[in-house]
């Protein structure tokens, strides 16, 4: 679990991403069906954290003191060992990495950001009154840091981290994101044509709903998401490849241009595998499609009659038929993400059911309670 290196020694890469240390430690809080907004909260941090430690290459968490008086950033929760599970895959897979960016002396402080935003006129004077200077660091310092670096930055769900976000320039284009974001919004939609018929209290993301159905039947969170990870490994080397090429400078703007328009319409072709009614085309030109590679793929110099049978259901395919069945080829991780997703049962308590182990565990190894020093440190008893 110690994984921690100094600020000045950060090396960005292509692939990295910056993890809000609040959706991180969101993870330690109890999952209360009773409080529908902090419920929904909760499953919108754990799918974020998810999804980024699925869909980048490195995940940084950026672990500091939120000023001079408290020297260690703490929180306390109910559920620790749901968090540790997480931390100690990837930790050990040398993909979740904590940093400390910089000295505490070196550190701005809440009071000073404070007077910088008011300067800056990023948000109102109404919005920074909500605001409580000693745990402002934890909304902007991460983005400040992120955008230093040039690296996306996945906030948490708090109403004050989105405020910043949506008000500043640190988040990047992100390649992962543009298709999550896609995938979510076209599972919302499904989701509540049936919430207005059956009682599906929360509305859980396809990627972390199942990951949790794989933490249902034995699987721990940290190997359910490892799982997800391999799962999705060329997805996550195409978006690699695109974020290269959409970073390269010396690629002529057209292309970069190009690059971006086909991006955005592949997402949205393969974000509508959770369109019911789209799916059922795509389903019937990808199996058509399917066919003719497997097909093709057994043909040799003596099997003329093969051929002959070939190139009348070539010519059966139109180009946007064709377009659209590659793409479901390209995106095959996506389109099963889909099926895997629809074939969930016992929808509604996947998340209580999934972490209900990992609480009774810690109710009897710290039946006081306890808090976590920063993100990812070692756990004290209460």
């Amino acid at each position: 679990m110690e994984n921690s290196t100094v600020g000045e020694n950060f090396k960005q890469s292509d692939g990295d991403v910056f993890l809000d240390d609040v959706a991180l430690c969101r993870i330690l809080d109890d999952f209360d069906t009773k409080k529908e907004d902090a419920s929904r909260q909760y499953i919108s941090d754990l799918s974020r954290v998810v999804e980024a430690l699925i869909f980048y290459e490195r995940v940084f968490v950026i672990t500091h003191p939120i000023d001079d008086e408290n020297d260690e950033g703490y929180y306390i929760g109910q559920n620790p060992l749901a968090l540790l599970s997480l931390i100690e895959a990837f930790n050990q897979a040398g993909i979740l990495h904590f940093v400390e960016p910089a000295p505490i002396l070196k550190m701005p402080q809440p009071n000073l950001l404070v007077s910088q935003v008011k300067q800056l006129d990023l948000v109102t004077e109404d919005d920074l009154a909500l605001i409580d200077p000693m745990n402002f660091g934890s909304y902007l310092y991460q983005q400040e840091f992120a955008r230093i670096h040039d690296v996306p930055f996945v906030s948490s769900d708090s109403p004050i981290a989105r405020l910043f976000v949506d008000r500043s320039t640190a988040l990047k284009y992100s390649v992962a994101n543009s298709l999550l974001g896609l995938v979510n919004q076209a599972a919302t939609k499904e989701l509540e044509l049936l919430k207005e018929r059956v009682d599906v209290p929360f509305i859980i993301p396809p990627v972390l709903a199942v990951v949790l159905d794989k933490v249902n039947v034995g699987a721990s969170l940290g190997e359910a998401v490892l799982d997800a990870r391999e799962e999705f490994k060329k997805l996550r080397r195409l978006f690699l490849e695109s974020t290269v090429q959409l970073r390269d400078q010396t690629v002529p703007l057209g292309r970069q241009i190009k690059l971006s328009k086909t991006l955005t319409s592949d997402f949205e072709k393969a974000a509508a595998s959770f369109d019911l009614n789209d799916r059922t085309t795509i389903s019937i030109w990808s199996d058509v499609l399917d066919f003719v590679f497997t097909l093709a793929a057994e043909l040799d110099p003596l099997a003329p009659l093969k051929i002959l049978d070939l190139l009348p259901r070539l010519k059966k395919l139109s180009v946007d038929s064709l377009n659209l069945a590659m793409n479901r080829r390209r995106y095959s991780s996506v389109h099963k993400l889909s099926s895997d997703f629809y074939s969930i049962k016992g929808y509604a308590e996947l998340i209580s059911k999934a972490l209900s182990g990992y609480k009774r565990e810690s109710e009897r190894l710290w039946p006081n309670g306890f808090i976590c020093v920063g993100p990812g440190n070692p756990f004290r008893e209460i």
